[in-house]
Order: C-alpha cells, then sequence, then structure tokens
C-alpha cells in the first residue's frame, strides 16, 4: 500500500488550487427546505459559543434587516440555515450525522491527491500527454468520489482544514458566487471566514453578499438594505461594483426608496452610473410599477444614445401592453424597429404575434394598424389566427378604415373561410364611417349575391349614420338611383332609407311616400314586406294604408302578422270599422294556420286594442266586449275608460 504524504501548510503554498478546486466543486449536501424569511446574508463573527445571533449582520454589532424585528432563526455556527436551528445546538445536530471513519477517509484521500500530482511532475515529457489525459478521466471518477464522501459530512465545511489559507477561501468564494445554485455554500464560506478565522468584514464579502441576493428565491431587497445600513455603521465606503451589483439587485426585487437612496449616494460619491446600471434601474422602476419613471429613463437613454438591449426593449413593450399603456407600446415598438432592437425576422415573431393579438383584442387602430401593415401586408412574417383577423376587421370597422377591413377580409377569403354576415357587416361598417355610402350598399349586394339575406340588423349602421346627419337622407336617395336599376338595389338598402326617411319627417307621410315612390321607381328595388311593414307602422290613418294595399297587390306582397296589426289600426283610427275587425279575424285565422311556435299566442299589439276600442266605444260596438273579454284573458292592459265602461 502505499505511504501517503499529510498536506501540510508548506504543500498548500505550493500548490493552493488544490483547495480552491475543492471548495468551489458544486457538492451537495442535505439541506433542509428553508422559507425564504429564514434565509440571510449577513453573519456575526462573535458569539460562537452557540447562542443565538440578535440580527443579521456581518460586523457583530446588532443591526437587523430594515422594517424587520430581531430575528433568532440564525445561529452561530456555520450551518445556520436549516430551520432545525431553533431546537438544539450546532454540537448536538452534528454529532449524529458526524462519522469519524469517514471523515478520516476524506483526509486519506485528499493527501492522496497531492500524492499522485508530485509523482504527475516527476514524469517525463514524451508521457505528459497520456498521462493528462489519464488525468482527467481520474479526475471525473475522483469528484464522484469526493460527491458520496461529502454527503456524509455535516456540514462539509468542518471538514476544510482548520490550516487552509484564506487566499484560498476567498479564490473559492470568487468562483462560487458567480454560481446561482451555489447560494447557499457562498453563506457558508463568508460565515466561516467570518466566525471560524475572524475575518473582519471588507468590500469582498459585501460584494460577493449583493451577488448572493440575486437569487429569486432567497434573496430580498430588505437584506440589501441592512447591509448598506451596516456599512455605513462600519465606515465602509461602497465600491462602484458594489454599486451597480446592488441596482441589479433591485432590479430582481424592487424597492422604490432603497433604489433613490442608493442613486442620490452614487452621485455624492462621484460614481458615475454605467449603461448596464441605466438598464438595471429603468427595469427596477418598471418592476416596481413606476410606470411613467421607466418611460422617461427609457426615452433619457435614447436622448443620451446609449445602446438598449434588445431582451429589455421586448420586456418594456410586453409590460406596457400587460398593463394597458397600448399608446405608449406602440411608440416603444416604432422606436426599437426604428433602432433595429428588434426586427421582422423569425426570431421576434412571438413578440409581433403578441402585441397584434392584445392590439386587436382591445380594437386599438394605431396599435393593429401600425403591426398589420408591418407584418401581415409588407413583411408577410405574421399568419394571425382566424380569431385574430376577425378582431382586426372589426378594429377597422370601428374607426372607419375600409382598407384595413377589406385585406382583413381578403386574408380570410384566400384561406377559403365562408364569409357570413359577421365579416361583412363590419367591412360594412368600415365604409359608413368613412363616409362612403355607395359602398357600404355594394356591400349590401354583394351579400345578397352570396346568398345571405341582409335583414334589419345588417343595416344598423346606415341607419345610425343617416338618423345622426337627416340631411344625408337624399344623399342616400341620389346614390341607391346610381347603382341602380341595373343590377336592382337590394331590398335591404331600401328599407334602412325608407325607415331614416320616416324618422327624419317627424310624422310627415306624403314626405315618406315620395322617397318610396322615388327609390322604386329610379333604382329598381322591388319592396318586400319589411318595406310594408315599417311603412304601414308611421301611418296614421286610413288613407296612405290603403295606397300601401294597392301596392302590395301589385308586388305580390303577402300580408304579416306586423302588416295586418297595422292595418287594423289604420282602418280604426278614421276608416271603416268593419274592415278593421274584418282584419282581426284574418289575423287570428293567419295565426291559427301558422306551424311556427313563435306565432303562438300572438295577437293584435297594445297600441292597435286601444284604437280598436276606442272606435268601438265612439260608435256602441257590440263587438266591443268580445274584446274586453278577450284582452283580460291575454292579461293586456287597457285604459280606464275601458275599464269603467265594461
Amino acid at each position: 500500500m502505499a505511504k501517503h504524504t499529510s498536506v501540510d501548510a508548506l504543500t498548500r503554498a505550493l500548490c493552493p488550487s488544490i483547495d480552491a478546486s475543492v471548495l468551489a466543486k458544486p457538492f451537495s449536501w442535505p439541506l433542509a427546505s428553508v422559507p425564504r424569511r429564514q434565509f440571510c446574508t449577513c453573519i456575526r463573527r462573535s458569539r460562537l459559543d452557540g447562542n443565538r445571533s440578535a440580527g443579521f449582520t456581518i460586523s457583530g454589532r446588532g443591526v437587523g434587516l430594515a422594517g424587520r424585528p430581531p430575528s433568532t432563526t440564525c445561529a452561530a455556527s456555520p450551518r445556520f440555515l436549516g430551520p432545525e436551528l431553533a431546537g438544539p445546538s450546532f454540537a448536538q445536530q452534528t454529532r449524529a450525522y458526524r462519522d469519524p471513519s469517514k471523515a478520516a477517509k476524506l483526509r486519506k484521500w485528499l493527501e492522496g491527491q497531492e500524492e499522485k500530482k508530485e509523482q504527475k511532475r516527476d514524469k517525463g515529457k514524451k508521457s505528459s500527454s497520456s498521462s493528462s489525459e489519464g488525468g482527467e478521466e481520474g479526475t471525473a471518477s475522483e469528484q464522484e468520489k469526493l460527491k458520496e464522501l461529502y454527503k456524509t459530512c455535516i456540514p462539509w465545511i468542518k471538514a476544510v482544514p482548520g490550516n487552509l489559507r484564506v487566499d484560498t477561501l476567498y479564490e473559492a468564494l470568487e468562483r462560487l458566487r458567480l454560481r446561482a445554485p451555489e447560494a447557499a455554500k457562498v453563506r457558508e464560506v463568508v460565515s466561516y471566514l467570518v466566525r471560524r478565522r475572524s475575518r473582519p468584514p471588507d468590500m469582498r464579502l459585501y460584494e460577493t453578499m449583493v451577488l448572493v441576493n440575486l437569487d429569486t428565491t432567497t434573496g430580498s431587497a430588505s437584506e440589501l438594505a441592512g447591509m448598506y445600513k451596516e456599512m455605513r455603521t462600519e465606515g465602509i465606503k461602497p465600491s462602484p461594483a458594489w454599486y451597480h451589483d446592488a441596482l441589479r439587485l433591485l432590479a430582481i426585487h424592487p424597492d422604490y426608496l432603497m433604489r433613490t437612496t442608493l442613486l442620490e449616494r452614487m452621485k455624492e460619491d462621484g460614481v458615475e452610473l454605467t449603461k448596464s446600471g441605466r438598464w438595471n434601474v429603468a427595469l427596477g422602476l418598471l418592476r416596481d410599477g413606476q410606470n411613467e419613471m421607466a418611460l422617461d429613463c427609457w426615452a433619457d437613454m435614447v436622448k443620451d444614445k446609449i445602446m438598449i438591449p434588445p431582451w429589455l426593449a421586448q420586456t418594456f413593450i410586453f409590460v406596457m401592453v400587460l398593463r394597458g399603456f397600448l399608446d405608449e407600446a406602440v411608440d416603444l415598438c416604432a422606436q426599437a424597429l426604428e433602432s433595429k432592437l428588434i426586427d421582422r425576422t423569425a426570431q421576434f415573431r412571438p413578440l409581433w404575434t403578441y402585441l397584434l393579438d392584445e392590439f386587436s383584442r382591445a380594437f386599438h387602430y394605431q396599435g393593429t394598424k401600425y403591426i398589420w401593415d408591418e407584418m401581415v401586408v409588407q413583411a408577410k412574417a405574421l399568419g394571425p389566427s382566424d380569431g385574430v383577423v376577425v378582431n382586426v376587421l372589426n378594429t377597422a370597422a370601428r374607426h372607419g378604415d375600409p382598407a384595413l377591413a377589406t385585406s382583413a377580409i381578403e386574408l380570410l377569403a384566400s384561406r377559403d373561410i365562408k364569409l357570413g354576415p359577421h365579416h361583412y357587416e363590419p367591412l360594412l361598417e368600415s365604409y359608413v364611417h368613412a363616409g362612403r355610402l355607395a359602398d357600404a350598399f355594394r356591400v349590401l349586394g354583394i351579400m345578397r349575391d352570396a346568398g345571405l339575406q341582409p335583414d334589419r340588423a345588417s343595416t344598423r349602421a346606415i341607419y345610425l349614420a343617416l338618423k345622426e346627419a337627416p340631411e344625408r337622407v337624399e344623399e342616400a336617395v341620389r346614390v341607391l338611383g346610381e347603382l341602380g336599376p341595373v343590377p336592382p338595389v337590394s331590398a335591404a338598402a331600401v328599407n334602412v332609407v325608407l325607415e331614416a326617411a320616416a324618422k327624419a319627417s317627424e310624422g310627415d307621410m306624403a314626405r315618406t311616400l315620395d322617397v318610396y315612390k322615388r327609390l322604386c321607381e329610379g333604382c329598381g328595388a322591388v319592396p318586400n314586406e319589411h318595406t310594408f311593414g315599417l311603412l304601414l307602422a308611421e301611418c296614421q290613418g286610413s288613407e296612405p294604408a290603403v295606397f300601401l294595399l294597392h301596392e302590395m297587390d301589385r308586388y305580390s306582397v303577402r300580408p304579416s302578422h306586423p302588416i295586418l296589426d297595422n292595418l287594423i289600426r289604420c282602418f280604426a283610427v278614421d276608416g271603416n270599422l268593419s274592415v278593421a275587425l274584418a282584419y282581426i279575424d284574418e289575423l287570428g285565422q293567419l295565426l291559427s294556420s301558422s306551424s311556427s311556435a313563435a306565432d303562438a299566442g300572438l295577437w293584435i299589439s297594445q297600441r292597435t286594442l286601444k284604437a280598436v276600442l276606442r272606435r268601438c266605444y265612439d260608435e256602441k260596438h257590440p263587438d266591443m266586449w268580445k274584446l274586453l273579454e278577450e284582452a283580460k284573458r291575454r292579461g293586456m292592459e287597457v285604459g280606464d275608460w275601458a275599464a269603467e265602461a265594461a
């Protein structure tokens, strides 16, 4: 068996890398899951007798975390991270885990490593290459062996020899602090340096602890505040690196007051804010919800020609859209695209897709049109879903952009999608809001030719526009005359113009009928039952009703329930009462023969009933009692005079 040479101080002085490499390796040890509030970055170097620490500090002056009462979760031992410290002391905890045979085995293995290195140095140049390859393979197996050994050494820092050089520990600390998963080990190394080696807190340790707090699960801004307070108490002036690392920490764990304090102190100390520092300040303000101040930081960086990384530009755009600042998001997109922070390549396709979805969902016209023109029309880099295209179509309808609406319709048609009323109606609305009535009426004709029968709901945009501007009724009549008679104008177009004309005439039936005659003669329109229904609804006497009856015979329009109801009312007002009562009987026969469930239970309307009862009462007609009984049976209301007469 080979004789092992002990690793003394001289050996470590000649080859200090052995200790740094051992400490820097990502070993694992049994570390219980600790809640976030139980982690601490600052270590006391006093009270090594097992008593509880009075606060989270490095210097031992008892400066606690900002906003927290003195904690008792940080024990005096290097193994202070476990929740079990609230119970037994460190010696009691480690006694059950310590295995003297394995600890001795570990030291023996370390001595063997040093002996192997000495043997390699004695070998000749010819065998150096082969020994190097074998060393790499051996190192991998040795790391696994050391990892298994360290699993039983709790805490692992207890296995480090007491005469280990401090420079070696600092070197290991430099390596470990750049690894995010090694935050807990860094804390123990700092604890070992301060407590076991009595190293005074210096800037290197404070910088290390700031980097440790960058961890999203164990770090916090409150620990940074406590650390900064302790540094001021100890008279330690923060370095520029510490300031910028602290700003980076506050971008992850935002604290507006702490950030403002550090920026003021940096200004007093003459520390210039680097471009990465400005990025972290802007990102911290954004994460802290200070949206206006974050945008001001962005504007300052653009003004000062500070290079903004693409990830920061995307973060700003995403957050602004998420928080509802859509106008600002559009401006940021334009600036980022112009500055080539983002482009139209597939790398940024998720960003463009998200923006088009959110802008169109919110009916934000500027953002929707910008993304659509840039990425769909020009670059052809996006293929938005059918739902997003419909949102774009509705956005164009609301803001009166026929070009955008037509582009969306063309994209849907290119996918062989059968267009329905919910596609054509937004297109029609976009033409109306753009003031193009002729194109809006053409859309109604296209719907008719496509096998879709436009109804009253399809023409509401036209009706509202004519209702708000009654003087445009004449323009609509002229436009329909220019569109007809070949091909004939859609009946829906005629009906909406007549509806608007009746509203504008304010009861002047002669003016409404004049518009009706001009439309039928000038544009070749064929009226339907909806046409006569809305005209009879405006009639206040029997004379225009008789004219409309002749027109119905001329166009072979069969009477419907609304038509008969209005005829009954018109004849009851000033016509032949017997004709009105005859139409009531005809209405009853029509409804009884109908197979539609919607016609079940229908009768004359409340308005018509009152007109008929008034006329029967004036003429003392005996059918009044029959009508009253039927009205009571149906639960319809009648006038006070009718109730008294009954």
